[in-house]
């Protein structure tokens, strides 16, 4: 079995002292050391020193209510924008994390209790959008350098998971088959944080397993480049000796061994797995996988669109009683309709066409997560998951079948010919790219109408469960996360003003809550009377010391319980918009439950639209 049925309780969580864990997920900072304070944002905020900026022009995002933006950068940087992010605006986060989630006495230093681990979705590089001031690798590999030591400063002793994302490597978006110069420099770079095993399958591939909970959890860093069709170094996922068909071996190779150990899996990329986003072999194949392992997998986290959002994965031919007509209402839907549609359009059609709690079949989804980034694209953002961490009362230290052996799994030889179509890496000037920028939002997101089973996983056997952590509220299972956005015209002109006055400018950023997925007694189980029926849930998913400013941040009163049972908690008008969704904990179920209540409530979607953006005034 791949997870101990006995002694398993949906409310586990009230049951330890700790009761819930918690994971930082962070993703494209992309941090640009030519960013410079007052420089013109058309110019990508890079300094003019007696000559043009060769900046390539793209798009402007739209705003809407909002008093027309500054047309130079700010300090903390500028929001809707193409520019980058300072390197005192990741400097600073990283500052807020630490200080405000960490060891409150100091005593192992200032983050070292804040995150169990953190997950690092890639692009931790400036964009090359000034051609004045060309990328090349070294940059690119020191700025991650510069990054990870900010993590080993302020989180010791955390686990940190990193990925490589489409502008970590050069050219941006083209990955070579391993071993290369590429998965080489990531070896070197993050080989502390890469288990010692592992290090000739990310040669190879550039992905790699690392077991965050000992014989419990494990962090699948997946290299999703590979499976990317904007890669033109590979041909997506047809032939077996392809890159992206070895890892998705390896994936399977993977889930299937912690499977068999009764471990549980987050699997992590930079790229999206959707069907606007990668090969269709490759998408189908690996949407097969994920489906067939459902309880071994508690989640998935990517980054890359710089939005947040709530995908969905399915199996059509499963998925519920009406399932041909599910399928002939997508091909009337999507009939004639070959323009490119908004993601928010997408994602609307798609919560649309979950079916009711009655005809659904549960074991047939699976949810997706994509956080939106540091680097102000819209606004900056961070994003704070907790998980249930109760054991249950009876579990087996012994229950691992191969707890002590070392994962032995050999990847095949990855084809290096040159086929026609495709570039080589002699095609490119290892210091200068000149391939144009993907815009991820410019395609679509949807599920295909015609899913097709990828022929390797047919018949194959499909591994489901109502008792395990993606489908109930047990061990491991993700109870849900906060999503924190900085307000970067407040910051900046905070600092503007104190300069103009001669004085000292306010350091550091603070973040405010957005929004988070837990219900009202859950997120303001602190603000609660003793005598309250919630006042010792011991779930806080947010530290009270936030709370208490985000309370004085919105002019508004505490929350408080109502009557001396605590039954209900009175929440004032500017507080209700944070537990917008409610979910009880990140299961299969839960997820459908809110995905049905997005598509049917023009109210909640219009504020979960505008969150799509981080509540920027941007649109797609």
């Amino acid at each position: 079995m791949p997870f101990m049925q006995q002694g398993w309780q949906e409310k586990s969580i009230f049951q330890s002292d700790n009761g819930a864990g918690r994971f930082l997920h962070i993703t494209d900072m992309h941090p640009d050391k030519y960013y410079t304070p007052g420089a013109k944002i058309n110019d990508a905020c890079h300094k003019v020193d007696d000559k043009k900026v060769d900046v390539e022009k793209k798009k402007k995002k739209k705003k809407k209510g909002k008093d027309q933006k500054p047309d130079v950068a700010g300090h903390w940087g500028s929001p809707v924008s193409v520019c980058d992010a300072p390197q005192q605006l990741i400097s600073a986060t990283m500052d807020w994390l630490a200080k405000n989630w960490g060891d409150s006495t100091g005593e192992n230093g200032e983050g070292a209790s804040a995150f169990d681990f953190i997950v690092w979705t890639g692009d931790t590089a400036r964009h090359d959008l000034d051609f004045t001031h060309p990328r090349n690798a070294e940059e690119i590999f020191d700025y991650n350098r510069w990054a990870l030591e900010l993590f080993e400063n302020k989180f010791p002793n955390t686990p940190i998971i990193p990925n490589i994302g489409n502008n970590d490597i050069i050219p941006h978006n083209i990955m070579f088959p391993g071993p290369n110069s590429m998965t080489r420099a990531f070896r070197d770079i993050w080989s502390a944080h890469i288990p010692e095993e592992q290090h000739e399958h990310f040669l190879k591939g550039g992905y790699f397993v690392k077991d965050v909970l000992p014989n419990d959890l494990a962090v699948l860093s997946m290299n999703t480049l590979y499976w990317y069709d904007a890669n033109a170094a590979t041909r997506g996922c047809k032939k077996r000796h392809e890159p992206g068909s070895i890892q998705l071996d390896w994936l399977e190779h993977q889930l299937s061994d912690l499977r068999n150990r009764t471990m549980q899996a987050h699997l992590i990329g930079h790229v999206p797995p959707t069907a606007g986003n990668y090969f269709s072999d490759c998408y189908d194949r690996y949407t097969d996988i994920v489906l067939r392992f459902q309880d071994t997998i508690v989640g998935q986290h990517f980054g890359h669109m710089n939005i947040d959002a709530m995908f969905l994965q399915e199996d059509f031919t499963i998925a519920s009683e009406s399932a041909k007509s599910l399928k002939l209402a997508r091909d009337r839907d999507d009939e004639g309709t070959i323009h490119i549609a908004s993601i928010a359009s997408d994602l609307r059609k798609d919560y649309d066409l979950v079916p009711t709690e009655q005809k659904t079949n549960l074991d047939a989804y699976l949810p997706f997560f994509a956080s939106s980034a540091v680097v102000p694209t819209y606004l900056p953002t961070v994003r704070v998951w907790t998980y249930n961490n109760s054991r249950p009362s009876d579990w087996d230290e012994s229950r691992q079948r191969k707890s002590d052996v070392p994962r032995q799994y050999f990847l095949e030889e990855q084809s290096v010919e040159p086929q026609a179509g495709v570039v080589t890496e002699e095609d490119f000037d290892s210091k200068q790219e000149r391939v144009k920028p993907i815009e991820p939002l410019g395609r679509s997101h949807r599920r295909p109408r015609h899913h097709k089973k990828h022929k390797k996983g047919h018949n194959l056997p499909r591994h489901t469960s109502p008792d395990s952590p993606s489908r109930k509220n047990s061990y491991l299972t993700m109870l849900g996360y906060s999503h924190w956005v900085l307000d970067l015209e407040e910051h900046n002109n905070r600092r503007k003003d104190a300069e103009e006055r001669g004085e000292e400018p306010p350091e550091g950023v603070d973040y405010q809550l957005e929004y988070t997925t837990y219900d009202e007694h859950t997120l303001w189980s602190d603000f609660v009377d003793n005598g309250g029926r919630f006042a010792g849930h011991v779930h806080r998913p947010v530290p009270k010391h936030l709370l208490d400013r985000e309370v004085e941040r919105r002019e508004s009163k505490a929350p408080k319980s109502l009557e001396h049972t605590g039954h209900k908690i009175h929440l004032p008008k500017a507080l209700k918009h944070l537990t917008d969704y409610k979910m009880p904990s990140v299961t299969v179920e839960h997820v459908l439950d809110l995905a049905r209540e997005l598509a049917g409530d023009d109210k909640l979607w219009k504020r979960f639209k505008s969150r799509i953006y981080t509540e920027s005034g941007a649109d797609d």
